[in-house]
């Protein structure tokens, strides 16, 4: 069922056709990269006047401010993604659209057991946004193996991403395609007039991204150590580390790769209380 024309003829469907109804689906409003791209595109296609829904496990979340009013947010009411596969088949149902665009490994498996289940007949577009080797569990890579044959085109966002999704599904390589994430957006002009908590002349290591394995947060700690241990000057001088809007000492942590991230950031602390150069003043950097 696959088709190398998918995006041309989705837009000619659009000018030729009824409205086209597309679907995005992903996990929640929470926070991450992958969402927020899926809500900027479900954005521009409502401005281009076509029919869209954003699809979520739950719908509670900071991201839900950004979501335009012209875009119908579907939510599944799901604690997981294996308890959501029901419910997105009652959407196909009610809803039926034309096109589902799918992120996140786990989503797209629980969206594509219902299609399997309900026999929805319409295009599927997955979306990958990071290396399926390393983001990726032996379970999901199982259910991948036999579901993702039904995919009409997969996007990634870097030739890297769209060379490992091959590797593991060659089978697939003709249907994946390249389209990067766009590197500007109207809300970096906004951003930049934001207060931060910066003391003059504090250096700083800033480092922007979710706080999972894959990221290597663990190889910037790493670094910043060897910095230290041959720099008394910028150790005298550097009293906090910034990850994303956290300082590491703020985190509560939670899953095993938070603990993880939170027992280098402990490390490191006894580097420099060793040295007697630890700092004190651990502020939010942002307000």
């Amino acid at each position: 069922m696959h088709d190398s024309g998918i995006s041309s003829k989705i837009i000619q469907h659009s000018l030729m056709n009824d409205p086209l109804h597309i679907a995005i689906v992903f996990g929640s409003l929470r926070t991450g990269g992958a969402e927020i791209v899926m809500i900027r595109l479900a954005n521009s296609l409502a401005e281009m006047n076509v029919r869209c829904n954003l699809v979520v496990l739950n719908d509670s979340g900071p991201l839900r401010s950004l979501i335009s009013p012209a875009v119908n947010v579907v939510n599944l009411n799901a604690s997981r993604a294996r308890k959501g596969v029901y419910q997105f088949r009652k959407f196909l149902r009610i809803h039926n659209p034309d096109v589902l665009i799918i992120s996140q490994t786990h989503i797209q498996i629980m969206a594509l057991l219902a299609i399997k289940w309900d026999g929805w007949k319409g295009k599927v577009i997955l979306n990958e946004h990071s290396l399926f080797t390393q983001n990726n569990k032996l379970v999901n890579k199982w259910y991948a193996k036999s579901l993702f044959r039904r995919a009409d085109a997969v996007t990634a966002v870097s030739k890297a991403v769209a060379d490992d999704y091959v590797k593991n599904f060659p089978s697939m390589s003709q249907w994946v395609l390249v389209i990067n994430n766009a590197a500007f957006n109207p809300d970096i002009l906004k951003l930049k007039s934001e207060q931060i908590n910066m003391d003059s002349g504090l250096p700083f290591i800033l480092s922007a991204g979710r706080l999972t394995a894959s990221k290597n947060f663990k190889l910037l700690i790493d670094a910043f150590e060897v910095v230290l241990s041959g720099t008394t000057r910028i150790v005298s001088t550097f009293n906090r580390i910034a990850i994303g809007r956290f300082t590491v000492e703020s985190l509560s942590c939670c899953t095993p790769e938070y603990r993880s991230i939170c027992v280098e950031w402990s490390r490191l602390r006894k580097l420099l209380a060793w040295m007697g150069r630890e700092g004190r003043n651990h502020k939010p950097l942002y307000n």
